[in-house]
């Protein structure tokens, strides 16, 4: 489906090195901080009993945001059971909160988080460690039973940079399914209460170059580090990219130029990229059609930050799926400039988008380390 100076100098020589030295970690620190307060944030849902456990993190050199938002389009809300089968408790997601924005519009936001941005560079060695809060829709594994529900789960990946290019995936922990009604949990009781998609803790190993394998709508972590750093050779780098999608290549057919860049935003934001190119990123968003400025919103960890949107209900080139079409909204936390999360919200019969995500992935923690983490389970070795 087809879419469409030189006193300056003087005093730098004339100055201690030491001094130097001391502010950069001064800046560090103040970083640090910052990036500290960006994660940081209310993590209790409305209605829920006890904040769910978290995970360590120890062992950074800098802390940051990661992770990837995969797309879905069922909207879900109301009975929640932990993946063991624990007694259920009623429980409504919240809706994200809403106001004026304080820019006058989306790309003046972007612009300006592009010069904000201050990350690490990641270099030859290093793991790019992520860790995510994710939502999607789940289903029987094998099970012929019919429901409509989410699971909630996180995951944490470490993937080395060059080297012998190991990756490290700890997948689906604390798993939280909700049911869209008592109904669809009762059939999955009535089945014999079948495992469920993205329920069950897994690890898994990969280790060699060819891992790292060159996909026509994506980019490896080794590409994604030699992009180029500004806007201008970034975006004619993508189109070279988007020209060489097929039409097979998606199964709702070749995406127009924006939807093609919106399935790779999230890995150019919270990738191991290095830092012009982080910003060129945001500057190529700036820059797509019918990007709209939400203002202030909530993401679904209850942390506060400033929304951007791409898609409309009527839009010619509105993002679809079998569900119909959605909207793309990021969350990105206003002093820093990094992305907070990624949601996608399908729309009503009335045009209006829903105030549930069908999907979203919160973005916990990215960062650069020396070394990669321990499986939580015996993990599949590829």
């Amino acid at each position: 489906m087809a879419r469409r100076v030189d006193p300056m100098k003087t005093l730098s020589a004339l100055r201690p090195k030491a001094l130097d030295e001391r502010a950069e970690e001064a800046h560090s620190r103040d970083r640090e901080r910052g990036i500290a307060r960006a994660l940081a944030g209310p993590r209790q849902r409305a209605g829920a009993a006890a904040p769910r456990r978290r995970m360590a993190t120890t062992g950074w050199r800098t802390g940051l945001l990661g992770g990837l938002a995969g797309a879905a389009v069922l909207a879900v809300a109301a009975v929640v059971v932990t993946a063991e089968g624990a007694e259920p408790a009623a429980t409504v997601p919240p809706v994200p909160e809403e106001s004026g924005p304080a820019y006058a519009d989306a790309s003046e936001f972007m612009l300006a988080s592009a010069d904000r941005l201050s990350v690490p560079e990641p270099t030859e060695g290093d793991f790019w460690h992520l860790r995510t809060r994710s939502s999607s829709p789940t289903f029987a594994v094998d099970s012929e039973v019919d429901i409509a529900a989410s699971v909630e789960y996180s995951t944490e990946s470490w993937t080395e940079l060059g080297g012998e290019y190991r990756i490290l995936n700890n997948l689906n922990l604390d798993a939280e399914v909700s049911f869209a009604s008592e109904e669809d949990r009762r059939a999955w009781e009535e089945a014999g209460s079948p495992e469920l998609s993205y329920t069950e803790p897994a690890s898994t190993y990969y280790e060699g170059v060819g891992q790292h394998v060159s996909s026509p709508i994506s980019y490896t972590d080794d590409e994604l580090r030699e992009l180029p750093g500004t806007a201008e050779e970034l975006r004619a780098e993508l189109e070279r990219k988007w020209d060489g999608v097929g039409e097979d290549d998606y199964l709702e057919g070749r995406p127009d130029f924006t939807s093609f860049v919106q399935t790779l935003a999230d890995r150019l934001l919270v990738g191991p990229v290095a830092p012009d190119t982080r910003a060129a990123a945001y500057q190529v968003i700036a820059e797509l059609p019918n990007v709209r400025l939400l203002g202030e919103v909530t993401d679904q960890l209850g942390r506060e930050g400033v929304g951007v949107a791409i898609g409309e209900a009527d839009d010619e080139v509105a993002f679809t799926s079998d569900g119909g079409p959605y909207e793309q909204r990021w969350v990105f936390d206003e002093e820093t400039g990094l992305l907070l999360a990624s949601e996608l919200r399908t729309f009503d019969d009335s045009g209006e988008v829903r105030a549930v995500p069908g999907s979203w992935t919160a973005y916990e923690a990215i960062a650069v380390t020396e070394e990669m983490g321990e499986p939580v389970v015996e993990p599949v070795r590829q």
